[in-house]
């Protein structure tokens, strides 16, 4: 599914530039751009169009502002692509016009469509990476009960240091969401020097004090 979802979504993006390419070269010649001044004044105001859509749809998907550069942009070039596309069509009436504005707009759907394929791919993956993870700590926790259920006097010699490390990442954890505005994850804890069994445990223990 996922490389169907790529493959059309790269067709739509080559078919909707190359029409877009046609109509925005008919709006230079109109001004006066002809020849290769022409096609190069259409090469800037589409890739400048198609790099700001694509940088705004991943930045999004990733939950990072865009910023004003990625808009200013995005409208400059559409606005172009857009009149272009638009004016191709008025001969033709209202439906016309109102199908060529639909040309850049089906190029930012299919840039949408594309870039939620990659990311969905990409949690997937990193969902089993982490499910991996829950299992290989869930075998080292039950070998560290056994042990310590073995030996009753290391598990006491043992309590202090785990306790100091529980304190230290349960401060590391309310100092993270401070700063977050949320609870972090696992791996920003591990990132501090916390093992992920003790990551895992106090996270849980903090999360349903809260709830």
């Amino acid at each position: 599914m996922r490389i169907f979802s790529v493959v059309g979504s790269l067709a739509v993006l080559a078919c909707v530039l190359v029409v877009s390419y046609a109509h925005t070269y008919a709006l230079m010649v109109s001004v006066g751009f002809h020849g290769i001044f022409g096609h190069f004044a259409v090469i800037a105001f589409e890739a400048l169009f198609l790099v700001s859509v694509t940088n705004i749809v991943f930045a999004k998907t990733k939950g990072v502002p865009p910023g004003v550069p990625l808009y200013a942009g995005f409208f400059l070039g559409l606005s172009v692509v857009f009149w272009g596309n638009v004016r191709a069509g008025l001969e033709y009436g209202l439906t016309g016009a109102v199908i060529g504005g639909l040309v850049p707009v089906t190029l930012v759907v299919g840039e949408s469509i594309l870039a939620f394929s990659l990311i969905v791919s990409r949690r997937r993956a990193a969902q089993v990476a982490e499910d991996a993870q829950v299992d290989t700590a869930q075998v080292a926790d039950q070998k560290e009960t056994t042990n310590q259920v073995d030996d009753a006097g290391q598990a006491d010699t043992q309590r202090v240091p785990k306790l100091e490390e529980e304190e230290r990442a349960r401060r590391l954890a309310l100092q993270l969401k401070e700063e977050l505005g949320r609870w972090p994850g696992r791996p920003k804890l591990m990132a501090k020097g916390v093992r992920e069994s003790v990551a895992r445990r106090v996270l849980a223990e903090l999360k349903a004090a809260e709830n």
